[in-house]
């Protein structure tokens, strides 16, 4: 007996728990595994506010958005020399389980 199941279009409500049941005249046995489902985010895309013309002292916003991922990631931000200002960035989020990071 060889059977099994095609999910097609699989989306990230279709995870959890599978069980398998076989069934015959002496019993029946069952076995179950786990889907995780995972979505790739997109390239991300960096821009800031004020986009040119920047100046010594100026304050500057600078953004990096990558969407349409599961589950959460996270986004590091580094400047030339090496230097983590990950601590001093903030979030989003776009809903549906899916982030904006």
């Amino acid at each position: 007996m060889d059977v099994w199941l095609l999910v097609r279009d699989v989306r990230v409500a279709d995870q959890g728990r599978y069980t398998c049941s076989v069934l015959t005249n002496r019993g029946s046995v069952e076995l179950s595994t786990s889907l995780k489902v995972i979505a790739r985010y997109s390239d991300p895309a960096v821009w800031s506010v004020p986009e040119r013309n920047i100046e010594d002292d100026m304050a500057v916003t600078m953004f990096c958005q990558a969407v349409g991922g599961f589950p959460r990631g996270t986004v590091q931000w580094f400047d030339q020399y090496g230097t983590n200002w990950t601590r001093s960035a903030q979030d989003g989020r776009a809903g549906k389980g899916r982030r904006a990071l």
